[in-house]
């Protein structure tokens, strides 16, 4: 019973903390704890680490409480802090010497080298402890303390969250790392020591992934700003191999959803076409983001003639079924002009969910105007990356 309300406890962490490791590269290392004993992971910790945790935690909660008093969400139920509002946390976190990132944002860990030093010295096997602070969508803090021993690692966990105006610090909890790794890209990618069936009836989730080392701001804005929206499910921009002289294949249904919102920062409802998207309207949207014509947009999709509109619906559980892949994050790792003055991006995909830092890789070839605005020509998924990944749904 004991081992079974810690597998609960457990899952309700896995849930906070969000789905994170990643696959082995050329210059990664995995280390894989040995020497399992049935206490292979412990529901709580001792007295004197609890204290020691709850008392971190209290001090820089004390520490950004100003800024999310004042922030655009504020103390309101269920609220979820801004991009602005965590980086004027993390600014103050940083300040006070923390290791710390924000969960939203793949973008690195403050005072990165902390954490760097940390691993790369227990991949050589020498003992050390690190703290790192995790900063949630609620404007919570978690708190991470990893240990390794020489042999193995251990992370003691501490979640605080916000209720009204007074912090609320949960219990302490510490679990073996069954093995992690280290990599050449700069993810720190770790797996809980979890019970699995028959224990328990399904497989938990015990992957996680940490981008440790920041990425170039330059790579980061432009996959925030062109990337992040379009990601890889529900349409197949950049999941796809197309260009300029092959537009058959791509999902326009999907794409134009996409770029409504990201033009007008909303999400298109299928309430708003009852009886269809109007012609132009469509059209004009596409054509501001691809190389495609009126006459190959009505070729490719379903266009009622006589009422001049386009057949749309919003996508739903009969359309779509969610994958891993779905969930991944486009992630630059290059940019280079062309000498037509359009620009080369080489993408990969990281997926939190398996811990892979690099399900496919591609290239995306856009062309930006200087005003901010930006026309999407190809995409080419490198390898055999297409068959490593699920065929993509259409909607019906």
């Amino acid at each position: 019973m004991k081992r079974m309300m810690a597998a609960v406890m457990l899952v309700c962490l896995l849930s906070i903390q969000g789905c994170q490791r990643e696959q082995e590269n050329q210059e990664s290392v995995q280390i894989v704890s040995e020497n399992f004993s049935d206490n292979e992971w412990h529901p709580a910790a001792g007295g004197q680490e609890k204290k020691e945790a709850e008392e971190d935690c209290q001090e820089i909660l004390e520490n950004i409480r100003p800024i999310f008093e004042n922030s655009e969400r504020g103390l309101a139920s269920n609220s979820v802090i801004t991009d602005e509002t965590a980086e004027e946390m993390l600014d103050k976190m940083e300040e006070s010497g923390c290791a710390a990132y924000f969960s939203r944002i793949c973008n690195g860990v403050r005072n990165y080298r902390q954490m760097q030093k940390f691993l790369k010295q227990s991949r050589k096997g020498e003992k050390g402890e690190i703290l790192l602070y995790e900063l949630c969508e609620d404007g919570g803090i978690g708190r991470n303390k990893f240990v390794f021993d020489g042999q193995e690692m251990m992370v003691i966990y501490t979640r605080t969250t916000w209720n009204d105006d007074s912090p609320v610090l949960h219990e302490t909890e510490s679990y073996t790392v069954k093995e992690w790794e280290y990599t050449k890209k700069g993810w720190f990618c770790y797996e809980f020591c979890v019970p699995e069936p028959p224990e328990l009836s399904e497989r938990i989730n015990a992957d996680r992934m940490v981008r440790v080392k920041p990425l170039k701001q330059q790579y980061l804005e432009t996959a925030s700003r062109y990337l992040y929206p379009v990601g890889y499910q529900k349409n197949n921009l950049i999941c796809s191999n197309w260009d300029s002289e092959h537009l058959e294949d791509l999902d326009y249904r999907g794409m134009y959803e996409c770029f409504y919102f990201m033009k007008n920062q909303e999400q298109c409802r299928a309430s708003q076409y009852p009886d269809g998207i109007p012609g132009e309207e469509f059209e004009s949207l596409l054509q501001e983001y691809l190389p495609v014509t009126t006459e190959q947009i009505r070729r490719y999709v379903e266009f009622d003639e006589k009422k001049q509109v386009y057949i749309w619906k919003g996508i739903g559980g009969r359309d779509y079924t969610p994958t891993a892949f779905g969930s991944s994050i486009p992630e630059i790792t290059d940019m280079k002009e062309n000498e037509d003055g359009t620009t080369a991006i080489t993408v990969d995909a990281v997926c939190r969910r398996t811990g892979n830092d690099c399900v496919i890789t591609h290239v995306l070839t856009v062309r930006f105007d200087g005003a901010g605005r930006v026309k999407y020509l190809g995409n080419q998924v490198l390898g055999d990356g297409l068959e490593q990944i699920p065929a993509y749904q259409y909607r019906r």
